[in-house]
């Protein structure tokens, strides 16, 4: 394995507060153009460039999302990265390209129920999740709903329906079954990812709660999609 330094998105100059909110939602990170290039060229895969990154006994896989000209070994990653790592400033982290196994059922927790209330909560869940590559159970990841952060805990990751333990799954590109562990009353159904051309989209509806007469976006109990 090799080693980088952690830096959060704050801290590239370049970096719009538009593009920082957009990549904080996410597990892209900004790698050095040499690495990036020289991973690049060593990739065997069709997928997206997926990198672990292993730091004491904490791990967590990563895309790329573009390449800087700062030092070769400095990496610019989401500050929920940041802090799950519980990165100490200037600390080396070992990372090495992997090639995770495409997952087909995931089960979740939302840390909120906001977004059953938007107007569109359908597109604002899709378009949060879409900025993910692949997960890992056991992680508190943060998708951005219409500008609101809303952390998301991956409890369980499957592969052909086996259950995944300490493994990445690689979610874009396929058919997706959730389960939603919440407070609140959600039907299950099943969750799909269709591709509009080059874009993969999910379809979150069966995450809304049933209309009730006195009020349609009311959640109720639930317990699982799929």
């Amino acid at each position: 394995m090799n080693n980088i330094i952690l830096k959060t998105f704050y801290l590239h100059e370049s970096l719009s507060d538009e593009t920082i909110e957009k990549y904080n939602s996410s597990n892209g990170i900004i790698l050095s153009k040499f690495l990036f290039e020289y991973l690049n060229n060593a990739n065997t895969s069709e997928k997206v460039l997926i990198i672990g990154l292993y730091y004491n006994t904490k791990k967590i896989y990563v895309n790329i999302l573009d390449s800087h000209n700062d030092n070769d070994n400095v990496a610019y990653v989401p500050q929920w990265i940041y802090e799950y790592l519980n990165y100490k400033e200037d600390s080396l982290v070992n990372y090495m390209q992997v090639y995770p196994k495409l997952g087909n059922k995931i089960k979740i927790k939302p840390r909120g129920d906001f977004y059953a209330y938007l107007d569109d909560p359908i597109t604002a869940l899709r378009n949060g999740f879409e900025e993910y590559s692949c997960l890992l159970n056991g992680t508190i990841i943060n998708i951005n709903i219409n500008g609101i952060p809303l952390e998301v805990e991956i409890l369980e990751t499957y592969i052909n329906n086996q259950k995944i333990v300490n493994q990445p799954i690689y979610i874009r590109g396929i058919e997706l079954e959730v389960d939603i562990e919440s407070d609140v009353d959600i039907e299950s159904k099943e969750v799909k990812e269709e591709n509009y051309q080059e874009e993969e989209k999910i379809d979150f509806s069966s995450m809304l709660p049933e209309p009730t007469q006195n009020n349609p976006k009311f959640p109720g109990i639930g317990r699982k999609l799929g």
